[in-house]
């Protein structure tokens, strides 16, 4: 069977939750790794972590640290993104298969 333009189907979903869980927990733990480095005091707890959940890294640092410009936050976000490339294992520690992953995966 040939596959035109027209027959195509495309699934679009937000991966975080419908596919995986507990990315929220690896954010979590990178943000208060990359707070404390950088030598803030200020910690992301679980409750600010579901609030913010689906914003912006740099949003996460522009909430907690308020008084810092959004160079600084802009900063701690690369910051992350660099710390989570050399730390899979934060990543593969917290972020597990959703229930229904296989099936979702299966049907499409």
């Amino acid at each position: 069977m040939t596959t035109t333009r027209h027959n195509r189907k495309l699934f679009i979903w937000d991966f975080h939750g419908t596919l995986e869980q507990g990315n929220e927990y690896a954010v979590r733990a990178m943000t208060n790794i990359i707070l404390q480095r950088h030598g803030y005091a200020e910690r992301l707890s679980g409750v600010q972590c579901r609030t913010l959940y689906g914003k912006k890294w740099s949003d996460y640092f522009a909430a907690l640290l308020p008084d810092e410009p959004p160079a600084i936050h802009a900063a701690l976000q690369a910051a992350c993104f660099a710390f989570s490339a050399e730390h899979p294992e934060i990543i593969t520690g917290h972020i597990h298969p959703a229930p229904y992953a296989r099936v979702v995966l299966e049907t499409i």
